[in-house]
């Protein structure tokens, strides 16, 4: 077992008891982005622990600020449900500078970036509707996101997170908690973060902000 894996076990044990990711880290090598006009793309790798946790280590780099993070959430038999929401949580990894990822989340959205800074956490507790796995990209049956599909079968999981704010608070505008499509390609090593509707763009600003 590489050095890699048993510190992303290390971190995964962390999120099952509650305890907060320690201070090393192991960089993913290499990692570079590409996106398009619908889409800000980082590279993953997964990991499952005996308890069907899912554990995603994320990567994003962007003009020398390498943006390191980590997503998991338990995972779902196929034919658990139309939409099973799941505990999720966001983790930020040592040595993390997410003002690249920010800055093209911003675009993505059409916002800006805020002036503000947040209190900084480790650890986000949200949770995430699975709206579906086994996913191809592109046209076909039962359009998901805006482009995925059942049929036919590929590598893709959809998910859409709702982010509650730390504190409680939720959108001014729409009043709810901040959502954003997360795509995710284990087989390829790909993620994807897809908008749900730009107006959530400021509060997901503000949370992302603070634990990415």
């Amino acid at each position: 077992m590489n050095t890699l894996h048993i510190q992303l076990k290390l971190i995964l044990a962390g999120f099952i008891l509650g305890i907060r990711p320690g201070p090393h880290r192991t960089a993913v090598t290499h990692a570079l982005h590409t996106e398009a006009n619908d889409r800000v793309e980082f590279q993953i790798k997964e990991m499952r622990s005996a308890d069907s946790m899912r554990f995603f280590d994320a990567e994003y780099s962007s003009g020398g600020a390498v943006a390191r993070f980590v997503l998991t959430f338990r995972a779902t038999p196929p034919t658990s449900g139309n939409m099973p929401v799941v505990k999720a949580a966001l983790m930020a990894r040592p040595g993390s500078d997410a003002r690249g990822l920010l800055a093209s989340l911003a675009q993505l959205h059409g916002g800006s970036l805020s002036r503000e800074t947040p209190r900084r956490l480790r650890r986000l507790d949200i949770t995430a509707a699975v709206l579906g796995q086994f996913l191809s990209h592109g046209p076909g049956s039962n359009t998901i996101a805006g482009e995925f599909s059942e049929q036919p079968r590929g590598d893709w999981l959809v998910l859409k997170l709702f982010l509650d704010t730390p504190d409680g608070a939720t959108t001014t505008k729409i009043g709810e908690p901040a959502e954003i499509f997360v795509a995710l390609n284990p087989v390829a090593g790909r993620g994807w973060f897809l908008v749900k509707d730009p107006e959530y763009w400021p509060e997901l600003n503000r949370v992302l902000a603070a634990v990415l």
